[in-house]
């Protein structure tokens, strides 16, 4: 239906404003009636009744619009309500028919109302025949009073958008003539209304002194005014119109993007401007309508003017003419009634014209407001475009970084992958390596136990070699004893052969001869001493090696001929020696005592 408005006014706002206007309706006086003549014969009823034709030739101007409101909600009223008794008709549950009525039951259409309704609701209802009917669409509208009231102001007001100099009651006439149907409305025409012809009173002019008679551009500017506050009504009957479905409309204006709203503004800002080209029509229309009652105004003075002559004259002449007093007096009697009536309409005229007044303040004041909150949506709109040129920004910022990152990403993945892989090998290598070093501790601790079994086998040798060792000290030491007794013994023995042979020799034998007797008596015993050495390290077998008691304990082979000190050991042989130092090593084969010096020591074979 055209209706884009967000914020909908109270409903009460509407029917007030329509009240005004049909008010204001009211007490506008018959443009066409009888006027009444000075002679028996021109002088009517004062109450005369009205010809319809006459007074406005489009029809309802005997009807206020909301007359013609409530005529059209009655016809919507039996329209649904047969629609309904078709439904059920159709064997349809009531509930069910009613819900499909409020949900999709428009009178829009090709067909007649009733035909449209009916239409629309079957096929709401066949659309949701597959369904639960608990689970079908919310409902628009409350109640078929709602549904009525929307269904006529979207009639009106695709009416007046195809239509747009006609008002709202003219388009409600049209609607009425045409029996709602929207098409045959717009092709009604509505013709002008004709001036009315002026109007001719006699009354008294005391009478006529004492009532206020509003000024020709007083007049003219309350009917522009009035016709003003008409149009700015209209205006915002139009803008309640199409605001009904505002909580539908709220729900999809979410969903629509920014270029349907400045669609949306443009079509607002479009009617904007066909509603002040209606305005500026209103008032042209009102500024003839001020001429045509300044025109009857003045006419009205003449009038006045000229029953003023006539009540004079009636005065000079009372006195000689008694048989007019009668008619006279009765003509004047209804020209006073006729005066208070028209003074009472004039003051009814002024309390609606201060009425009027107030209220075109209070519509100019909703217009301001409305112009403000243009302007305030304007500006609005304008702040949407520039955050969202801004947000355009950001998000081919976010576009760029995001490609960026997912370039990183993809890098990182494979450095991922490519740690994966190496973490892979790396736990390979690791088993691998735990496997090896299973093998190495299995194998450590074969050697360990090969090690210690020969540090066993080692320290027993070690012991059975120390004791051979001692038992060969010791035996060498009882044979040295032995020998140094032997040769002690010896020693004695020539001694006593020497004594024994003193007294064959000369008394007194030379130093040279007794030294020379001396050497070879040590001669001699050296010579026997090394006879015994020779006799006590010959081996009884002589194809044996040197003594097993003086052989190295490290290369088995040779004689040792070396002392470490402290521990006296003697057990290597020289090369074994020098081999043992080379090797840094400072502690004794024997006992691993550490080893302070080393002598080397020549026996008797060196």
């Amino acid at each position: 239906m055209g209706c884009n408005v967000k914020e909908k006014p109270p409903r009460g706002r509407k029917h007030r404003h329509s009240s005004a206007l049909t008010a204001g309706k009211l007490t506008v006086p018959d443009p066409n009636p009888n006027p009444p003549n000075p002679s028996p014969n021109s002088f009517p009823n004062p109450n005369p009744s009205p010809n319809p034709n006459s007074f406005d030739e489009s029809g309802w101007g005997y009807c206020t619009e909301e007359q013609l409101e409530e005529l059209l909600l009655k016809n919507l009223d039996y329209v649904y309500k047969e629609a309904l008794a078709r439904l059920i008709s159709l064997n349809y549950d009531e509930n069910l028919a009613l819900r499909a009525l409020l949900s999709n039951g428009h009178c829009y259409g090709s067909m007649d109302v009733l035909s449209n309704v009916l239409h629309n609701a079957i096929a709401f209802l066949n659309s949701s025949s597959g369904e639960d009917s608990s689970a079908s669409a919310a409902v628009a509208f409350s109640d078929l009073r709602h549904l009525q009231e929307y269904s006529l102001a979207g009639m009106v007001c695709l009416l007046q958008q195809v239509r747009p100099h006609l008002s709202r009651g003219d388009a409600m006439w049209c609607l009425l003539m045409s029996e709602l149907h929207v098409g045959r409305a717009t092709t009604i025409e509505i013709p002008s209304p004709a001036a009315p012809p002026p109007c001719k009173m006699h009354a008294d002019s005391k009478l006529i002194s004492r009532r206020k008679v509003v000024p020709r551009s007083k007049a003219a500017a309350v009917a522009a005014e009035t016709e003003e506050s008409d149009i700015v009504a209209m205006v915002m009957e139009s803008l309640e119109n199409m605001s009904i479905r505002e909580e539908e409309e709220e729900e999809e204006e979410e969903e629509k993007p920014e270029d349907q709203k400045r669609e949306m503004i443009l079509d607002l800002v479009k009617q904007i401007r066909e509603l002040e080209n209606q305005v500026n029509e209103r008032k042209e229309w009102a500024q003839q309508k001020a001429v045509q009652a300044a025109k009857k105004l003045s006419n009205d003075l003449t009038e006045l003017k000229v029953l003023r002559m006539e009540r004079e004259e009636n005065q000079r002449v009372k006195k000689g003419k008694q048989a007019l007093e009668d008619s006279t007096m009765k003509r004047l009697a209804e020209m006073e009634g006729a005066l208070k009536k028209a003074s009472g309409q004039v003051d009814r005229a002024n309390a609606l014209v201060h009425r009027l007044e107030a209220e075109n303040a209070e519509i100019r004041a909703e217009m301001e407001a409305c112009k403000l909150s243009a302007a305030e949506s304007a500006a609005t709109c304008l702040e949407v475009a520039k955050r969202e040129r801004r947000c355009l920004k950001r998000l081919i910022a976010w576009e760029k970084q995001r490609e960026r990152l997912q370039g990183e990403v993809a890098v990182e993945r494979e450095g991922i992958a490519r740690l994966q892989r190496q973490l892979e090998e790396v736990f390979v290598a690791q088993k691998e390596a735990e496997v090896k070093w299973r093998q190495e501790t299995k194998a450590k601790e074969r050697a360990i136990t090969l090690v210690e079994e020969e540090r066993r086998a080692k320290e027993a040798a070690d012991a059975s070699i120390k004791r051979e060792h001692e038992t060969l000290r010791r035996k060498n030491e009882i044979d040295f004893q032995r020998h140094k007794d032997d040769i002690h013994r010896l020693e004695e023995e020539i001694f006593r052969l020497r004594a024994s042979a003193g007294p064959t020799q000369p008394p007194t034998p030379c130093p040279n001869t007794l030294s020379t007797g001396d050497s070879e008596i040590s001669k001699s015993a050296k010579e026997t001493n090394i006879k015994l050495g020779q006799g006590f390290n010959k081996p009884k077998d002589p194809s044996q090696m040197v003594n097993r008691n003086r052989e190295c304990v490290l290369c088995m082979k040779d004689e040792v001929s070396v002392v470490f000190l402290p521990c006296a050991h003697q057990v290597v042989c020289t090369s074994c020696n020098e081999d043992h130092e080379r090797r840094a090593k400072t502690t004794c084969p024997c006992c691993n005592a550490h080893i302070e010096e080393r002598i080397h020591v020549y026996g008797a074979t060196s």
